[in-house]
């Protein structure tokens, strides 16, 4: 097979990802799986392969996109597994591209600065939306898995907060987790996705 770009290629992907999420493996995303353990699967895992490698060679996203897309299917699905693939559609993963832009960051800013107006709410810094309440989490985290505002907001002022880790729910442990590894893709440079 291609190591370009081939059904094994998309498939190493997406169990990089499951590794990395589900197994906290310490590897690279784009790590190529051995031949056998693709072809050992069973033959709807391999038709969704195919699938998501023509969108590639098409150009309806990139492997970026795919691995952000994956990475972003944890958010709602504990454990997704085999079924990761029937989600990873074309229209699903440009929603996910589209939550992870610029564009979505400036509404997502604007939305805080309404909110922040509007409800009376008397938050003097972006900081204050950051800390753990009682139950382990913040309401930049409450906001996003509403779906109010998108995960980008918290990757942009990710790093100038820090907390304590005992004071988190396991919830929220894990959905810093997943957007840490969101983070990392989006800031990779060079051609590693190519």
């Amino acid at each position: 097979m291609d190591k370009k770009g081939s059904p094994l290629k998309v498939f190493s992907f997406v169990h990089n990802v499951i590794d990395i999420i589900e197994k906290k493996k310490n590897m690279s995303f784009t790590k190529t799986r051995h031949p056998n353990h693709y072809n050992r699967q069973k033959d709807l895992i391999k038709k969704y392969c195919f699938r998501i490698y023509n969108d590639i060679e098409n150009s309806y996203y990139s492997y970026k996109d795919l691995t952000i897309a994956t990475l972003s299917l944890y958010y709602n699905h504990e454990i997704f597994k085999y079924n990761s693939y029937k989600y990873l559609t074309d229209k699903y993963i440009n929603i996910i591209k589209d939550k992870f832009s610029t564009e979505q960051y400036s509404k997502d800013k604007k939305f805080i600065e309404n909110l922040n107006k509007n409800k009376g709410i008397s938050f003097k810094k972006n900081e204050d939306f950051f800390i753990l309440r009682e139950g382990g989490q913040s309401i930049i985290y409450d906001l996003i898995k509403k779906q109010y505002i998108s995960p980008i907001f918290f990757i942009k002022l990710l790093n100038k907060f820090k907390f304590e880790t005992k004071l988190m729910s396991k919830d929220y442990i894990r959905f810093e987790r997943i957007t840490k590894k969101i983070k990392e893709v989006i800031e990779e440079k060079g051609d590693k996705y190519a």
